[in-house]
């Protein structure tokens, strides 16, 4: 068996200043990944993969300074069909103006999920961050 280093992804600077000019209105980060407690939330796929601190409470906080109001959640791949901490974090947020849909696989892998393969959830509208 051959033996895999932990490996860490790099720590992101927290120290974020607004930018000059601030961004338009309705500004949309389109993609960032967030995690969790690795205890809750244990890697599936590369658990030698040491994922950084970088909660939701973390790029909302990043997102306010930057003067973005919406963003994306893009679930990583690192914990490959388990989606219990999207479904988590969003569940935690105002349902005002957040819409979500489910997407389904259309492979073998997606009835292996047990709630019914989602493989990403779509916002219709913007969230408050």
């Amino acid at each position: 068996m051959i033996e895999r280093k932990k490996r860490r992804a790099p720590d992101w600077n927290r120290q974020t200043r607004p930018p000059v000019p601030r961004p338009p209105p309705k500004s949309c980060d389109c993609q960032f990944h967030i995690f969790g407690d690795p205890k809750k939330y244990p890697l599936r796929y590369d658990p030698t993969f040491q994922p950084p601190s970088a909660t939701f409470a973390d790029m909302q906080n990043v997102l306010r300074i930057l003067g973005i109001e919406r963003g994306v959640i893009v679930h990583s791949m690192r914990f490959d069909i388990d989606h219990s901490l999207l479904i988590d974090t969003l569940s935690a947020l105002s349902p005002k103006g957040l819409q979500l849909r489910m997407a389904r696989r259309n492979s073998s892998r997606s009835s292996a999920a047990g709630s019914g393969g989602a493989s990403s959830f779509q916002c219709l509208r913007s969230m408050s961050m």
